[in-house]
């Protein structure tokens, strides 16, 4: 397993209705152009070991992106369903590290909001 696709399993564990689509890594390029359908992208930001001692670590310091690209008929106040996945993230142990403001995609014209949270998991 990697870190994005650990992140994209727990999203999915989720089930948020809302949410129709989670990948890992990258949208596959047949699903890049779909405006309908509001889908998460989780990509790997850093994976760096931690909580040195003796010459070893025991912990990886994680930090994991997940950016939303809403459906362009969305019908959910977007803030409300990002308040409540970083609540999710918070509960299962993550600090928000990034909450960027709501951009558009320049090839889809789609509303997107980056988010990156950070955890340390010991190992």
């Amino acid at each position: 397993m990697t870190l994005a696709s650990d992140v994209a399993d727990f999203l999915r564990e989720l089930k948020l209705d809302w949410l129709d689509a989670v990948y890992a890594g990258s949208i596959p390029q047949e699903l890049a152009a779909d405006t309908d359908s509001t889908v998460a992208l989780v990509t790997e930001v850093i994976e760096t070991p931690d909580e040195w001692n003796n010459n070893t670590f025991s912990a990886l310091s994680q930090t994991a992106q997940v950016q939303i690209f809403y459906a362009t008929n969305f019908g959910v106040p977007m803030q409300d369903v990002e308040v409540f996945l970083m609540k999710k993230f918070m509960s299962a142990g993550w600090t928000i590290a990034v909450s960027e403001p709501h951009d558009i995609d320049p090839d889809t014209k789609q509303v997107f909001k980056t988010l990156q949270f950070e955890r340390t998991k010991n190992i």
